[in-house]
């Protein structure tokens, strides 16, 4: 994905309906840095699930997969998604 015209849709949604949930996997394993801003990044979540974006007012951020050395296949990423909980319910 581009970021720029990723964040411009961003944008545009958040403009049209107050606020949006970005689905994201990350990488915590890449190294010791990216570990201890995902670490910053869940001490600021809004619960045990939602994380506000650090740029994007009105975006949270919701990481189900946290891709880790030992992952390698997409069935192990594919599982991790059916465990995790949604962060909003639909009535």
């Amino acid at each position: 994905m581009k970021i720029r015209p990723t964040t411009r849709f961003i944008r545009e949604q958040i403009a049209q309906n107050g606020e949006v949930i970005l689905l994201l996997g990350v990488r915590s394993a890449e190294s010791q840095s990216r570990s201890t801003n995902m670490a910053k990044h869940a001490a600021k979540s809004v619960d045990d699930r939602l994380s506000p974006h650090a740029d994007l007012q009105g975006c949270f951020v919701f990481s189900p997969i946290k891709v880790s050395r030992r992952m390698k296949s997409g069935s192990c990423c594919c599982k991790a998604v059916r465990r995790e909980a949604a962060p909003i319910t639909t009535s």
